[in-house]
């Protein structure tokens, strides 16, 4: 009687821990999009918020953006799109804890009331 009762509470606690491990669904696709592409051309870049080589190349690719482009004399980062995807590698430690926010600053700044944050949030993870 005392083992089908054990039983029992182990199935209702592993029933509710699969309740409680919803992964969240966002609104559209987890990228952070930039610029226009006026002159169609179309970066894709694809972070991890928690990779060293990211946060050591991120800098260098925002000088590249901010360079003036002598074909239009403009900045290169108002004549190209940007798309940062996000990829959290499984071999950085808990590299899917900073992960788990993009969906939500995302779609903060898609859809939501305040002003995107995204960058701020990007560039705190990497330097932390």
């Amino acid at each position: 009687m005392k083992s089908s009762v054990l039983a029992i509470v182990a199935l209702l606690g592993l029933a509710s821990a699969q309740w409680d491990n919803n992964v969240p669904v966002p609104g559209r696709r987890p990228e952070f999009v930039k610029g226009t592409a006026k002159q169609g051309i179309d970066f894709e870049i694809i972070y991890d918020l928690m990779c060293s080589d990211s946060a050591a190349l991120n800098p260098e690719f925002q000088k590249f953006l901010n360079m003036t482009w002598n074909v239009t004399n403009t900045l290169v980062s108002d004549a190209v799109q940007v798309r940062y995807s996000f990829l959290p590698l499984p071999y950085h430690h808990e590299t899917w804890i900073p992960h788990r926010l993009v969906p939500f600053f995302l779609d903060n700044c898609a859809f939501g009331p305040n002003p995107c944050v995204f960058e701020a949030y990007m560039n705190y993870c990497f330097a932390n």
